[in-house]
């Protein structure tokens, strides 16, 4: 077996090198219907979303890739310090900013007993397995919930 020269490794690294943020952090990329689409941040994120309803799209696939890194090497608190959520060492569930799409009407009935719902699974988890401890998969826990509910107002649409 042949070893490619070093040369044609960063041919193809320049080639197939996706943008990625000032500080070489995670890039979230998603895939719908064979295209592939690279938010930069939240706008270009909620500008995909909105696409994606407006088409009648609601299967795609979430890419986490981490250039510099393996996915698992990162924490929590370092991604909110990379998204520049926050800069404190274990921060906390409400340090996330306010996110908004638009493409979901939350005063009708059904998304406001979603959002009910929602908020009463977060306090229960949150008196169950406080978000403040040190533990990744419990934040991941929290996370899920939020994107669950979220997805079930945009599939109501």
């Amino acid at each position: 077996m042949t070893q490619p020269s070093k040369a044609s490794k960063e041919y193809i690294r320049e080639t197939d090198k996706p943008p990625v943020l000032e500080n070489d952090g995670a890039v979230l990329n998603f895939i719908n219907n064979g295209e592939r689409y690279s938010p930069r941040n939240d706008q270009d994120l909620c500008k995909i979303l909105q696409l994606f309803v407006t088409n009648k799209s609601f299967n795609f696939t979430v890419l986490i890739e981490t250039p510099s890194k393996p996915f698992s090497d990162w924490s929590f608190p370092k991604v909110c310090e990379l998204y520049g959520i926050s800069n404190v060492p274990n921060p906390d569930i409400d340090v996330f900013p306010v996110f908004t799409c638009g493409s979901t009407d939350l005063n009708s009935d059904k998304s406001k007993t979603m959002v009910e719902h929602l908020m009463a699974e977060i306090k229960l988890r949150q008196d169950v397995t406080p978000l403040n401890k040190e533990n990744e998969e419990t934040k991941s826990i929290f996370l899920t919930a939020i994107w669950l509910r979220i997805w079930s107002l945009v599939l109501q649409r």
